[in-house]
């Protein structure tokens, strides 16, 4: 096993991962090495496993032009396995309605969690976007907002092919409701963290 490939894994292991949760697969390339961390455990935060692995990577840029130098390069990303996926059965069926209204209305609308609100809208090509807090905008120390008036950040947009058939509204839901479990588990970590 490569040594930086150990060292992740010992990183891992010191944070209370096992290899279960978390492996860690390396590949050369060329001249660089690209670390592939696949999380397999659906209740573990990505931010999490992000943060532990992400001081391996180590990419050199040109100072004049700024693109990255060939070599001696370590890519390093971390993904979830689509084996074993975030939980989204609790939050599809309140996404499903509300990205039909938002799509037929034009306006936002609210899927309430029990944890916080997020927004459903559209962008102005009409594709749907997702509002709600982000871990970026907690406070590390406190586990708060950095200001709690602001309680709807952008998240990101989703592709809408333009069809309202509940085939179509149930693929893009499906997408959001996963991106909306994913921020959770990050916030939760966030909070717990501090």
């Amino acid at each position: 096993m490569d040594e930086t490939a150990q060292k992740m894994n010992d990183a891992l292991k010191k944070a209370g991962f096992n290899r279960r949760q978390a492996t860690v697969r390396h590949r050369r390339a060329l001249y660089d090495d690209d670390y592939r961390i696949k999380v397999r455990d659906p209740k573990v935060s990505l931010l999490q496993i992000e943060e532990i692995v992400g001081e391996f990577e180590s990419i050199r840029y040109d100072e004049y032009s700024g693109e990255i130098l060939e070599g001696c390069n370590n890519y390093v990303s971390v993904s979830r396995d689509e084996e074993h996926p975030v939980d989204i059965t609790q939050i599809l069926p309140l996404v499903e309605p509300a990205l039909t209204k938002a799509m037929q209305d034009g306006r936002n609308q609210v899927v309430q969690l029990p944890t916080r609100r997020y927004l459903i809208g559209q962008a102005q090509r009409g594709n749907p976007d997702l509002w709600g807090m982000k871990p970026d905008y907690m406070n590390r120390l406190t586990g708060k907002p950095n200001d709690p008036e602001q309680e709807f950040n952008y998240i990101t947009a989703f592709y809408w092919s333009g069809e309202n058939t509940p085939e179509a509204i149930r693929s893009t839901a499906t997408v959001i409701a996963k991106t909306i479990a994913e921020n959770e588990l990050d916030l939760e970590y966030v909070t717990k963290a501090s």
